[in-house]
């Protein structure tokens, strides 16, 4: 977008092998599937999802990011902080599944997106919301999906992106994403 000349706010993403890494060096990925295994008996029943979700969510945000990654968010922030010529800019943080929008089934925008967060974890102490807390949430992407089989494939990325005041917000879909039907083109804006 930016190459064809879109204003696009300036921001960094977290990437899916970067998401992969945290919950396989972190020795997570095995309890957060037995924990979907335990806590789901019924794929129709969205209860135990809820369940599960509250589980994993406690799983994730209790574990430590791998400094690697921890450094490379907090470099990445500078960067952009330096480019913008900003003390900490106000972002966005948005994940996004690597399988959020299939052909029988979409769960796009069910995760979190986190708003008006500045600073980096340890970055200053007065700061409340730290980046590092809502890249720790946006992982919690599971049960997004009643279809558990498929979110064992699934990847997730973070988006992270300078806060903008915009006069208009929506999405547009290149097909309607309720009907499937390819010639027709939805925005949903406010």
């Amino acid at each position: 977008m930016t190459s064809a000349g879109i204003p696009v706010p300036p921001g960094f993403a977290i990437t899916a092998y970067a998401y992969k890494k945290f919950i396989e060096e972190t020795d997570i990925a095995k309890k957060i599937y037995v924990i979907i295994d335990e806590s789901v008996t019924d794929k129709n029943d969205p209860a135990q999802y809820e369940v599960a979700s509250k589980k994993i969510r406690e799983l994730i945000e209790s574990t430590a990011m791998p400094k690697e990654i921890e450094n490379a968010v907090r470099n990445a922030y500078e960067e952009m902080n330096r480019k913008l010529n900003i003390k900490d800019t106000f972002v966005a943080v948005r994940s996004s599944a690597t399988a959020e929008d299939l052909a029988d089934a979409s769960f796009a925008g069910q995760q979190e997106t986190f708003l008006n967060i500045r600073g980096v974890k340890g970055s200053s102490p007065e700061h409340s919301e730290m980046l590092v807390q809502p890249i720790h949430s946006t992982c919690d992407f599971f049960i997004v999906t009643r279809k558990v089989s498929r979110t064992r494939k699934s990847s997730i990325s973070v988006g992270v992106q300078k806060m903008v005041n915009s006069r208009a917000a929506g999405v547009m879909f290149t097909l309607n994403p309720v009907t499937g039907d390819l010639s027709k083109t939805v925005i949903e804006g406010n």
